[in-house]
């Protein structure tokens, strides 16, 4: 299951979606529920894709492996997107500059 942490805003579209998608398989493979940390909403860097609706943040509480969930994300998503593990969440966002050569 999804949840969003309260106050996260996250739009509709074709890569949240496919986020969604992954994120719910790869947290279901480990038996735990998704927690969305971040949209739209938030502190992000300037030019950040979280502005786009192209970004998500999510908690890894209660992964042992987090390294390999981050990996099993990267499998499930298509090539444009990236994963990236950070000290207190894993941050996936589609990436333009990539999906426009692919």
């Amino acid at each position: 299951m999804i949840q969003l942490k309260d106050g996260v805003l996250v739009a509709g579209n074709r890569y949240t979606n496919e986020m969604f998608r992954a994120l719910e398989t790869a947290y279901d493979e480990l038996g735990l529920d998704v927690t969305v940390t971040a949209g739209r909403d938030g502190k992000h860097g300037e030019h950040s894709y979280h502005y786009r609706d192209r970004a998500l943040d999510v908690r890894f509480w209660g992964v042992i492996d987090k390294p390999r969930l981050a990996e099993r994300l990267k499998e499930l998503l298509p090539p444009f997107y990236d994963v990236v593990l950070e000290a207190t969440h894993i941050h996936v966002e589609a990436d333009a500059k990539k999906e426009a050569h692919a």
